[in-house]
């Protein structure tokens, strides 16, 4: 995602020259450059989120494998006792 930020700012640092063609182009880049930079607030404020969830479902995972990891225990020791 860096590289593709350093590589965005360049393009913006590299306007053409004020042709018809250059103006087209530099409107187009502008609405480019809004759309972009509302993605990246867009994932400002999701990011935190889904890492919260990641977390809550890395928690999860591991209280079930804990629950397996007894079971198989409980089951090797009646296994044993029989």
């Amino acid at each position: 995602m860096l590289c593709q930020l350093l590589r965005a700012a360049e393009c913006l640092r590299r306007k053409p020259a004020h042709s018809d063609e250059a103006v087209t182009i530099e409107a187009a880049l502008e609405e480019e450059s809004l759309e972009y930079r509302s993605n990246l607030q867009k994932l400002k404020h999701f990011l935190p989120d889904l890492h919260v969830r990641l977390l809550a479902e890395k928690s999860r995972l591991e209280t079930a494998r804990a629950h397996v990891s007894a079971a198989a225990a409980w089951d090797r020791a009646s296994k044993k006792t029989l």
